[in-house]
């Protein structure tokens, strides 16, 4: 009986240490501390390529590095590598609509782009399907789009 009382509280103390140490983790890596609560406003691949048609004011910014957006991107789109996005935020104009988008679904690139564009001042949306599912859906796409990624 004695031995199960240890090895229970053995198990509380690693679990709540594992927790603790995993949202000390991610507040460090992923979690800007102004950004945490902030809803993502996403925009669908339809919606986005009706919009690109009619609003002149729109900036679709590809937030993957340039090796990626060179093999596979949306016309029109610009490159804005994310890991350099905040050192290149002055470049944008904050008159404009953006939308940013990476690779695909489980990408995580187009929400860390969003919240700090967002955090910034920014009108911006994001689209979560990435260049993987504007591809799968027939979409017009520019470069070779031979990444693994995107098979």
């Amino acid at each position: 009986m004695k031995s199960h009382v240890i090895y229970f509280f053995l198990a509380i103390t690693i679990g709540a240490g594992a927790v603790y140490f995993y949202k000390k983790k991610c507040s460090k890596c992923c979690m800007d501390s102004s950004s945490k609560n902030i809803e993502i406003k996403k925009i669908s691949a339809q919606e986005l390529k009706q919009e690109m048609q009619s609003n002149n004011n729109l900036v679709v910014l590809n937030v993957l590095a340039e090796e990626y957006y060179n093999d596979c991107k949306i016309p029109g789109s610009r490159n804005y590598d994310y890991a350099q996005l905040k050192e290149n935020v002055s470049l944008l104009d904050k008159s404009k609509d953006y939308v940013v988008y990476c690779a695909s679904k489980i990408c995580p690139a187009s929400h860390e782009a969003f919240k700090i564009l967002h955090d910034m001042g920014f009108k911006v949306r994001a689209f979560e399907g990435g260049i993987k599912e504007w591809r799968d859906l027939g979409f017009a796409t520019e470069g070779p789009c031979v990444k693994e990624y995107l098979k």
